[in-house]
């Protein structure tokens, strides 16, 4: 048999192979019931955000403003206590930097930036974005994520080697990229952002803030903002599309926040 044509069976059988897991990895999204691709553990996640955490404040400026390192504590230890994640090692942080940020690492680890701070004019905005960002860690869209480019990457590689010899091969991996790229990256990091977006306000109304915020905010966000990139090629969504999204929402997120203030 010519080395090619056995290069070639063995890289079917492993195309096939991911193929076989891809059927056999699926799992349900906690909240929003989506079926999806997951090739790595919540275990796995976890210790990949508690160093990804340690080696970002080895080089972070804590932040000295005491104000708000109590607010996001405040605030995160609420959302923690309804997010259905008891096993997570909960941590809240601020550091001192211009840019406007904030995220939330698997496991729990939450980050601040004092960039952001100015934006939030009470407890309740602070409390739409985060939890915002941590939907996105219990949803496990890091590792939703992850087990995406893992799959593209090899399926790349696969094809890679199966036109080594053809002089269209930059044609078809370039063709291949930008697929995947557009047709199933892009496209789920949007999803991911309605997803966090529905769980964080849901969490948000279940710790007792009034879930009508996060329209608030976002329209606000909207008058701040500049140009953005079509929503067809964003990884996420407009901020119009986004406000809709949530108002259709609220008449159910009002009653979790109303059966919340009961108890």
């Amino acid at each position: 048999m010519k080395p090619l044509l056995r290069k070639k069976e063995a890289l079917t059988a492993a195309g096939l192979f991911l193929l076989i897991q891809i059927a056999t990895s699926c799992a349900t999204t906690p909240y929003t019931d989506r079926t999806r691709f997951m090739l790595t553990t919540e275990a796995q996640e976890n210790e990949m955000g508690e160093k990804s955490y340690r080696d970002f404040l080895a080089k972070a400026v804590p932040s000295g403003n005491q104000a708000y390192k109590r607010m996001v504590e405040r605030v995160g230890k609420r959302l923690a206590a309804v997010a259905g994640k008891p096993d997570y090692k909960w941590e809240f942080t601020v550091v001192d930097s211009k840019e406007v940020n904030a995220f939330c690492l698997p496991g729990g680890k939450i980050v601040f930036y004092t960039g952001i701070m100015p934006m939030f004019e009470n407890e309740a905005e602070l409390a739409v974005v985060m939890g915002h960002e941590i939907a996105h860690a219990v949803l496990r869209h890091g590792g939703e994520r992850m087990s995406q480019a893992m799959a593209a990457n090899f399926l790349g590689a696969v094809l890679g080697a199966l036109t080594e010899h053809d002089n269209k091969r930059e044609l078809y991996l370039a063709a291949f990229g930008g697929i995947t790229t557009v047709g199933l990256i892009l496209p789920y990091s949007r999803k991911h952002e309605y997803e966090a977006d529905e769980t964080g306000t849901l969490f948000t109304a279940k710790a007792g803030y009034a879930p009508d915020a996060s329209v608030s905010f976002w329209q606000k966000m909207m008058k701040q903002g500049g140009a953005r990139p079509p929503e067809f090629l964003s990884t996420h969504p407009a901020d119009q599309k986004r406000v809709e999204y949530l108002q259709k929402l609220m008449p159910r997120m009002r009653q979790v926040h109303s059966a919340s203030a009961e108890k």
